[in-house]
């Protein structure tokens, strides 16, 4: 049998949820640390990343602080947090994994 809709059901709370149920169907490696050096980043991600810290902060706050788009900072967030750089917590709160 194929994958079905029951089979991958389940609850998403953040971007690690997503990827431990890929883990299960495809085994994933999971970074144990974040990378020192800086992945590549585009502009959007290095000026958001430079304008977090390991305080939480609003990403209404953080557009406002920075200067841009909700839709560029949003698209930017997700892929920092993809590349293990960026924490979401609930309430669309963001911090940077030190």
């Amino acid at each position: 049998g194929g994958v079905t809709l029951d089979t991958v059901t389940a609850l998403v709370v953040d971007v690690d949820d997503i990827l431990d149920e890929f883990n299960h169907i495809i085994p994933l490696k999971k970074q144990k640390k974040p990378q020192t050096s800086n992945p590549e980043l585009t502009p959007a991600e290095a000026r958001i990343f430079n304008n977090l810290s390991s305080y939480p902060i609003h990403i209404d706050e953080l557009v406002r602080k920075i200067n841009m788009e909700v839709s560029v900072a949003a698209g930017a967030l997700l892929q920092l947090e993809l590349k293990g750089l960026v924490r979401q917590s609930t309430g669309k709160l963001f911090t940077k994994i030190v």
